[in-house]
Order: structure tokens, then sequence, then C-alpha cells
């Protein structure tokens, strides 16, 4: 899975954590609603990350990127 995230650019950090929590509906199950893939219970993942967030630039060196 690949998500792109458009951060503002006045968020810099050097010691962040980046928390996410996904929420499937693709199983199979049965609730209220009827029964069926989404139906009742689903799966959820969590992650947890130490990242760094650094100027916008396009290599090590800190030259700018240009903007697409």
């Amino acid at each position: 899975m690949t998500l792109n995230l458009r951060i503002p650019p006045t968020v810099v950090c050097t010691q962040c954590v980046l928390q996410w929590k996904y929420h499937t509906g693709n199983s199979w199950g049965r609730d209220k609603g009827g029964e069926g893939i989404g139906h009742g219970p689903q799966e959820e993942f969590y992650g947890c990350s130490d990242i760094a967030i650094l100027p916008n630039c396009d290599d090590v060196t800190g030259k700018a990127a240009t903007p697409h």
C-alpha cells in the first residue's frame, strides 16, 4: 500500500512520531445491517514510526526540489 501525503511546508521536525490506524471493510461478518463482506467487526491495523520531516529537497545535498 502506498499513501501520498501533502504536509504543510512549515511542518519540519527531526524527531517526530507518525501514528496511523487502518480500518478494513473486507471481512465477512454479520450485524444488524445484514450479512456479508464489510458487516460485523472488521480488522484494524495500527502502526507507529519514529520519523524526521525535513524541508523540501530532492537529494541529500539540500538542493530545493522543483514543484510539480
